[in-house]
């Protein structure tokens, strides 16, 4: 299981499209933990939304603490998101091959398990 972390704050311009792109992962043995950092745009009602669709898949972690800003935020989801053998850290701008998860965990399992490795995907800018 991968736990996916995304801290988002006033995203709802790109918010869609980065979680229909983590909905349509080949990898299908994820659950997406979110964090709000205090949006005042339509982010958090966004992300309801397809908390609703997604109930199995979609955990919004609810908290008092806003405005903790990017480094805070995603430290705050660390803190408080069950252990998992896999993480994956995405941004709420970001847009996933469908086949992410998929190439990234072949390399986890081909890996040195006795060592703790780091494994990232490149960037292919889109405009």
């Amino acid at each position: 299981m991968i736990h996916i972390i995304m801290a988002t704050y006033n995203g709802e311009l790109y918010i869609e499209e980065q979680l229909n792109s983590i909905i349509a992962q080949t990898y299908t043995e994820w659950k997406l933990w979110i964090h709000d950092d205090g949006s005042t745009d339509n982010t958090v009602a966004i992300l309801q939304d397809y908390q609703q669709v997604y109930p199995d898949k979609i955990v919004i972690i609810e908290s008092d603490n806003k405005h903790l800003g990017a480094k805070k935020n995603y430290a705050y989801l660390y803190e408080h998101v069950p252990i998992a053998d896999y993480y994956a850290f995405c941004d709420q701008d970001d847009i996933w091959s469908q086949d992410k998860l998929d190439v990234l965990m072949s390399f986890a399992e081909e890996s040195d398990q006795t060592r703790p490795a780091l494994i990232y995907h490149d960037i292919n800018i889109l405009l």
